[in-house]
């Protein structure tokens, strides 16, 4: 009696888990994304344009990161469905990460994925495509993609035909350029330069494959108390020494090298791995911010060029 017992288990529950497995497994991306009660939103931005129903039908190898329809309970969904389709469009081609990455890959040393984003608008690295950050922080799993947007994996492994789907919890975003990154996430030592400042700080960081390093909103409040009455040409001189052209180094890259300034000085970049990343002995307190021709790291400090 015990073996159709057994039988009959695996009739009445594992077989259906398989076939709902496979049955999932066999759908693109779109029919995957289409069937989720909690993804109404999504679909419908991908519906209405045909070039990402093509990217959605027929994307293989793929990683999805989507947003649930509560993440965008603050915004109107009908203003969101008629707004800028060439931005929603990037938003939804930088959801898609090149290459399969289950939670499982997910660790606390990040890997740097391509996504399909390419636009040369958003995107002016030599890579030539956007870069997602996929990472666990605190035990949460989560993703990176465009201007310091992160989101944590809420459910994960959803298989479709070829690739892997994430339900997220909040929109991500694409990458923005260097003022632009300052004014949404409040950067103050770029966003409150003087006018006189603005030229030149954008010219001076307009380079395809840049790295710039900001100091904190605190470390700048007490550089301005200290250098209150700083010069045009000693603010070109010192903005020199935070940033690295050409070059794009992400947190992964801070292993102990030297890296040459636009100034022309030497920059150590150490600590990966070791919980705590610096430039010089400036603590990196917020890592990996992608901007459209590279990144942005922000400094607990000013950078001492003297003691390297």
């Amino acid at each position: 009696m015990l073996i159709p017992n057994v039988a009959s288990l695996f009739v009445s529950f594992l077989l259906p888990l398989y076939a709902t497995t496979s049955a999932a497994a066999s759908q693109n991306a779109l029919g995957l994304i289409e069937a989720q009660p909690d993804l109404t939103l999504i679909t419908a931005l991908i519906k209405r344009d045909p070039e990402l129903v093509k990217l959605y039908s027929t994307v293989k190898n793929a990683t999805i990161v989507a947003a649930i329809d509560s993440s965008f309970s603050s915004i109107d969904p009908n203003n969101l469905l008629y707004s800028n389709k060439a931005a929603l469009r990037a938003i939804l081609q930088d959801i898609v990460i090149r290459g399969l990455y289950p939670t499982s890959r997910i660790t606390k040393k990040p890997i740097y994925p391509s996504t399909e984003l390419t636009d040369t608008r958003l995107v002016d690295t030599s890579r030539g495509r956007a870069v997602a950050k996929l990472v666990e922080i605190d035990g949460k799993k989560t993703v990176d993609v465009g201007a310091g947007s992160r989101a944590n994996i809420t459910q994960g492994n959803l298989r479709f035909t070829g690739g892997i789907l994430h339900k997220v919890s909040n929109g991500l975003d694409t990458p923005l350029s260097f003022s632009s990154i300052a004014a949404t996430l409040n950067i103050t030592s770029i966003s409150q330069l003087p006018p006189s400042f603005v030229v030149a700080f954008r010219l001076i960081t307009s380079a395809r494959d840049t790295t710039l390093f900001a100091i904190s909103n605190e470390a700048y409040e007490a550089l301005l108390a200290s250098q209150p009455d700083a010069t045009f040409l000693q603010f070109v001189d010192t903005l020199g020494y935070y940033v690295v052209t050409p070059g794009v180094y992400f947190e992964k890259d801070f292993t102990g090298k030297s890296v040459k300034t636009l100034n022309g000085s030497k920059l150590k970049l150490s600590g990966f791995g070791t919980g705590t990343v610096k430039a010089n002995d400036a603590v990196v307190v917020r890592s990996d911010i992608f901007a459209t021709n590279g990144v942005v790291h922000i400094l607990d400090r000013p950078l001492n060029p003297l003691r390297y």
